[in-house]
């Protein structure tokens, strides 16, 4: 059938009509085929409808690095981190925190744009897109490293450990608990792209912080009806200054202040604390690990596990399960400090008595403070003391560098000698020493001193304080 006869039958607008339709689709799988952008289509300040994305891709490498344009520029924008809750505000720098533009996920961005659904619903998109336009913001990537270390310094301002249902220190008088709060640092960084691809040039962009909120435990009716006659306490310092150590140490404090242990029952501190993660709210901070101070998620928390044992032995309540660090620490007497690792290393109190027992542990002001709360037994009195059983002489590693000078050493650490050390309870009544016992044995192996030394010297001296020197006594690798 010709196009008269179509005419004749449709009339001439319906042909025209169809024409056009065939004339657009023609067009839309030309640019489909070809992987060009939708006409009418301005990625940041670049007209870019019909470009391949070859095309787009050096159009904005040229504009990268033209230095043209920066007010549209990530890394020229200023961020506004907002607490939404106190009204608190932190200004950083895009090039603080490593934004650009991501030119891969801005090529998908353009050459999506106009492109979704069936045949038809594209074949609408082209239509729009070429009628009224349509503006692709350049992507942003964020550097992840330079982000979290930003907002990981402003959540100390903002994170607050939750305070559970507990007990006055002082008089055990019942306390209300209280939510805390710990800032989201990657859901937050996830919402910096948007927010700077979505503000005007030269405006400063705006970001809500992800709170978390953090749930207060406990029952005020339920410590209420429990004796709450102090039975023993223990304390220990540590460094307020240290940040990451004392909030570490004020988190896990905080979930086991105001646990209840039933009669017969055990508490863990594994099953209760947690796993040590950043994602709990944990930061890094110094740690030992197989007798080295190394850099950990979790750092101080053996502090809060050490305080508790003591307390606990004071109090005269059993520890089931216990693990003394590889080291002796700052903290405590060698023999009283006890280690944890989730999930492998715990700490395993259980109550003896017939009546529920309340542990409260506190820290504040460079201050730990671990306590246990019953009915106490009048006239009797606990103590511990440790006796050394036997020292472990730590020697030297030498460890052969080609890069020092011929005879030339270098210490690196003094050797510390490992010991092993017994604790032992007295308990008395009336001032009559009623048992003595022994509770744990702690092992501390040697840390041995280490040396680099450089190539051999003639004559070959010695080395420091009884280290091996000569080239026959030296060797590679490392002690532990």
């Amino acid at each position: 059938m010709s196009i008269r006869a179509v005419a004749s039958v449709l009339g001439p607008p319906a042909v025209l009509g169809l024409l056009f339709l065939a004339l657009a689709g023609g067009y839309l799988t030309w640019l489909e085929v070809g992987d060009r952008i939708f006409p009418n289509v301005t990625v940041g300040p670049i007209p870019a409808g019909g470009l391949t994305g070859e095309g787009l891709r050096l159009s904005l490498m040229g504009w990268l690095d033209s230095g043209q344009g920066e007010d549209g520029r990530p890394e020229s924008a200023d961020i506004v981190f907002r607490d939404a809750d106190t009204g608190a505000a932190w200004v950083v720098s895009g090039v603080s925190l490593g934004l650009r533009v991501d030119v891969e996920a801005t090529l998908d961005r353009a050459l999506a744009e106009g492109r979704s659904g069936s045949a038809a619903a594209r074949l609408v998109g082209l239509l729009l897109t070429s009628a009224r336009g349509a503006r692709v913001p350049a992507a942003v990537a964020v550097d992840p490293g330079a982000s979290t270390a930003f907002l990981s310094a402003v959540a100390g301002s903002v994170d607050r450990p939750p305070v559970n249902v507990s007990l006055d220190s002082r008089t055990g008088a019942v306390l209300p608990g209280r939510p805390g709060r710990r800032l989201d640092v990657a859901a937050t960084v996830e919402l910096v792209p948007a927010a700077v691809e979505g503000r005007a040039p030269g405006e400063r962009a705006t970001v809500e912080l992800v709170i978390v909120e953090l749930p207060a435990r406990g029952s005020v009716d339920r410590l209420a009806a429990l004796d709450r006659e102090l039975l023993a306490a223990f304390s220990t310092a540590y460094d307020p200054q240290d940040e990451g150590r004392s909030w570490n140490i004020a988190l896990a404090s905080a979930a086991l202040d105001g646990s209840v242990i039933e009669p017969g029952l055990a508490l863990s501190f594994n099953d209760v604390v947690g796993e040590r993660s950043s994602a709990a709210g944990y930061r890094t901070a110094l740690e030992i690990v197989d007798s080295e101070m190394v850099i950990g998620t979790g750092g101080g928390v053996c502090q809060v596990a050490t305080t508790i044992f003591n307390a606990a032995l004071l109090a005269g309540i059993d520890v089931t399960c216990r693990h003394c660090h590889s080291r002796p620490v700052p903290y405590v007497a060698p023999g009283r400090d006890a280690t944890v690792a989730y999930p492998g290393l715990d700490l395993v109190v259980k109550n003896p008595g017939e009546r529920p027992v309340v542990l409260t542990v506190r820290a504040a002001g460079g201050r730990l403070e671990a306590a246990f709360w019953g009915r106490r037994e009048p006239r009797v009195e606990v103590a511990l003391f440790t006796e050394e059983a036997a020292r472990l002489p730590a020697g030297w590693t030498v460890e052969l560098r080609e890069e020092l000078d011929p005879g030339a050493y270098r210490v690196v650490r003094e050797p510390g000698d490992g010991r092993e050390v017994l604790l032992w309870r007295s308990v008395a009544r009336d001032g009559r020493v009623e048992r003595r016992e022994l509770l744990f044995t702690s092992r501390y192996a040697p840390l041995p001193g280490l040396v680099v030394m450089g190539p051999p010297a003639a004559p070959s001296g010695s080395g420091p304080d009884g280290a091996p020197g000569a080239p026959a006594e030296r060797r590679r690798g490392r002690g532990r």
